[in-house]
C-alpha cells in the first residue's frame, strides 16, 4: 500500500491500543509507523510517532528510552511551525523534567507549552504541561494557584496520559487542601484510567496520595505506603520527596 497511508494507519493503532492500555501492542504498532514515516520523511507522522513513543515509554517506566524522544520532537515541531505541535513537544520535555526530579526545567517548559499556544487559546493541546504546573504549586504548597490551574485543565484531557496526570493532579491538590473524599475520588477515576496494567508508572504516582488519604482511617496501612514511597528510589517518586505535606504527615504518623 501507499507507505503515507499505511504508516499513519499503523500509528492511529498504537493510539487505539494505548487506550486500551496495552503497551506492547500500542509500541509495537508506533514503533512500525515510525520506521516507515522515517523513510518517507514525512514530518507529521513522525512527530506523532515520536511524541505517543515518548510518552508511552515514560508512562511505562522506561524513562532513559522516553527521553531519546523529546529533543527530536521538539526539533520537527519547530520546522513545521505548527504551533500545536511545539506545545506538545514542550510539554513533553516537560514531563521528562518532572520524572527527572529537574522541578525549575519543568517549570520552564510547562511555561513554554502555554506561551506558545496562548494566541489560539486551543488548551486541549496543553493537559500535560496544566496538569504538571498544578503539581508543581502543590509541591510549592501554594494551592491557590494550584486550584486556578487545575480548574482551567480539568475539561481538556483527550488520550490516556493527560487523563491520568490530570487525576494525580487532582488527587495531590484534593491532598493538599484537606479534601479527602475528592482526593479518593480522584485516586479511583486515575486507576480505571489504569486498567489492570498496575505496573505502569501512573499508578506509582498515586501511592503518596492514597497514604494521605489512608492516614485518618488507617494510619498503618499509611505509614507503610509512605514509607515505601519516600523510601523508593524510581524517579516516578521524586515527587513525593520534595512535597512538605507528606514530610509533616510522616512525622505525624510516627509521633
Amino acid at each position: 500500500g501507499e507507505p503515507y497511508y499505511v504508516a499513519w494507519a499503523l500509528s492511529r493503532l498504537g493510539y487505539l491500543y494505548a487506550a486500551l492500555n496495552d503497551p506492547d501492542k500500542e509500541i509495537a504498532y508506533t514503533e512500525q509507523s515510525l520506521a516507515i514515516a522515517r523513510t518517507m520523511h514525512n514530518r507529521f507522522v513522525l512527530f506523532s510517532c515520536l511524541y505517543n513513543l515518548g510518552s508511552d515509554y515514560i508512562l511505562n517506566g522506561d524513562y532513559s528510552t522516553g527521553k531519546q524522544y523529546g529533543p527530536e520532537v521538539l526539533q520537527f515541531a519547530t520546522e513545521t511551525g505548527q504551533i500545536c505541535q511545539i506545545s506538545h513537544a514542550w510539554s513533553l520535555l516537560a514531563l521528562q523534567a518532572f520524572c527527572e526530579g529537574d522541578y525549575s526545567a519543568c517549570q520552564e517548559y510547562s511555561d513554554q507549552s502555554v506561551k506558545v499556544i496562548e494566541e489560539i487559546i486551543l488548551v486541549v493541546v496543553q493537559p500535560y504541561s496544566l496538569a504538571l504546573l498544578t503539581l508543581l504549586a502543590c509541591l510549592r504548597e501554594d494551592y491557590a494557584e494550584a486550584t486556578r490551574i487545575n480548574d482551567f485543565s480539568k475539561h481538556h484531557s483527550v488520550n490516556t496520559m493527560a487523563f491520568q496526570l490530570h487525576h494525580w493532579a487532582s488527587a495531590a491538590l484534593a491532598c493538599g487542601l484537606g479534601n479527602l473524599e475528592e482526593a479518593r475520588s480522584a485516586i479511583r477515576k486515575g486507576l480505571e484510567s489504569i486498567g489492570s496494567n498496575l505496573t505502569a508508572t501512573s499508578s506509582i504516582w498515586m501511592v503518596p496520595c492514597a497514604a494521605a488519604v489512608l492516614a485518618a482511617g488507617k494510619p498503618a496501612r499509611a505509614v507503610e505506603l509512605l514509607a515505601w514511597a519516600l523510601g523508593n528510589p524510581t524517579p516516578a517518586l521524586n515527587w513525593a520527596r520534595q512535597w512538605p505535606l507528606l514530610g509533616r504527615l510522616q512525622a505525624q504518623l510516627e509521633a
